[in-house]
């Protein structure tokens, strides 16, 4: 066990020595990972194989290959087919999770692409996306930030740096430019439209 400084108390902590592995360790370890944090199957391979790393590195008796193939063959499987590793369901529901913060589409795809998915997934998931979702993304983002006509000042430096916020978040200057010429009135209508 290695010993660390707790910097609050002073005291010192010991830092567990992870277990041997085990096929009923693994079950155990990624079922309790999967009902914290929803996961792409690539993402959970990640994650476990960090784990059996941390494991091999504190028991060199065991053999990393072994580790890794039954991982492979008997976990990732068995979360498949329990339901606990759908990345097509994954991938609809982190999308959906993301237009809802205001993202455009191309950084939800580079998001996904982060978090392990697939890119057939990704391209399930985008072509669901309606038409005028970028524009719906755009007054979701505006609104937090405050933003043109969500914002009551109307000079040429706000405007320029109400640009710069919403460029920033990834949005095509043509939407930006389109978003900014709105007056108050006219944005209202849009949105009761939608």
């Amino acid at each position: 066990m290695t010993q660390q400084l707790d910097k609050k108390q002073g005291k010192k902590q010991t830092r567990k020595q992870p277990k041997k592995i085990s096929l009923r360790y693994l079950k155990n370890s990624g079922a309790a990972y999967l009902q914290r944090f929803p996961a792409a199957t690539q993402h959970f391979r990640v994650v476990m194989t960090c784990k059996i790393d941390r494991s091999c590195r504190a028991h060199p008796e065991q053999e990393r290959e072994a580790c890794l193939q039954l991982l492979e063959e008997e976990i990732i499987p068995h979360f498949q087919e329990m339901g606990f590793l759908n990345d097509t369901l994954f991938a609809q529901g982190l999308y959906e999770s993301l237009s809802q913060r205001g993202h455009p589409k191309h950084v939800i795809a580079r998001k996904m692409a982060l978090k392990g998915v697939g890119k057939e997934d990704i391209q399930n998931a985008m072509e669901a996306r309606a038409e005028g979702a970028d524009w719906d993304a755009l007054l979701i983002t505006a609104r937090k930030k405050k933003c043109g006509a969500f914002h009551p000042d109307e000079s040429a430096e706000k405007r320029h740096k109400d640009m710069g916020k919403l460029a920033r978040a990834g949005f095509p200057y043509g939407l930006i430019d389109r978003f900014l010429s709105l007056d108050k009135d006219t944005l209202d209508a849009q949105i009761s439209q939608r």
